[in-house]
């Protein structure tokens, strides 16, 4: 490949412009307030936290176990 070309190349890899997809699609891509922004994003990642606890639990359940 031209030296050129890899230059052109973006940085950002798949992986990260999908979690950017799946967070768009979940939180929205217009503004929001600085609170209700950040509830919104914790409610997000939490979502991840849970479906982390019960892949690495054996049992299907996942409690409402909250991190505050």
């Amino acid at each position: 490949m031209e030296h050129t070309l890899w230059n052109k190349v973006p940085e950002s890899t798949n992986a990260e412009e999908a979690m950017h997809f799946k967070m768009y699609k979940a939180l929205g891509n217009q503004c929001h307030d600085l609170l209700p922004g950040m509830k919104r994003l914790y409610a997000f990642a939490h979502t991840f936290y849970r479906k982390a606890i019960a892949r690495s639990s054996k049992s299907a359940v996942i409690s409402n176990h909250y991190l505050y």
